[in-house]
């Protein structure tokens, strides 16, 4: 299991400002929760499901490409 980052806000607003997502898309589609953007900047934190759910949800957007040989 990867280490959970003490706060993945930083990387979750890099990811929306690069793909052009608005916040509540961004948490709607990640979490089923429009506010956890908003809540994740006033402070919320995330327990390991989310936070998986969310790395999912990330890593899926842009799916890492292996080499072919």
């Amino acid at each position: 299991m990867p280490s959970q980052p003490s706060h993945p806000l930083h990387q979750i607003e890099k990811i929306m400002k690069r793909d052009k997502i608005p916040p509540s898309r961004f948490g709607r589609e990640a979490a089923g929760d429009p506010q956890l953007v908003f809540d994740l900047r006033r402070g919320r934190t995330l327990g390991p499901p989310l936070f998986e759910r969310i790395t999912r949800y990330i890593q899926n957007l842009h799916p890492v490409k292996t080499a072919r040989h």
